[in-house]
């Protein structure tokens, strides 16, 4: 059997012994993604703004029958190194009046 304390001690000299390497990567995302609802607070729309307005534009929409979600695609319209954006909002009218119910009053909280 293999002590986890003993990998865990194994990992952490490893990354002690790498840490400059470490700090020099440099990390890229090439998508990000978010998950939302249909409410119009907090929609794909609302979530889009602050990217279509930093220079995204949409390149395509999904939708996930089978799991009630409907979602779109942005990318940005000059630089083709930022990630690319994906929103998703579940179709909470396709849900029981109990989940629908649940999800306004966890969005009214906000």
């Amino acid at each position: 059997m293999i002590s986890l304390n003993k990998e865990i001690n194994n990992f952490v000299i490893i990354l002690k012994e790498n840490e400059k390497k470490l700090q020099q990567i440099e990390i890229e995302n090439d998508h990000i993604a978010f998950r939302t609802f249909d409410d119009g607070r907090v929609n794909i729309e609302v979530l889009a703004k602050p990217f279509i307005a930093a220079g995204y534009v949409e390149c395509g929409e999904y939708h996930f029958e089978k799991k009630k979600l409907y979602a779109k695609h942005f990318e940005h319209a000059t630089d083709k190194n930022a990630p690319r954006v994906f929103i998703s909002q579940l179709l909470t009218k396709e849900f029981s009046f109990e989940l629908q119910g649940a999800v306004k009053n966890m969005i009214d909280a906000i």
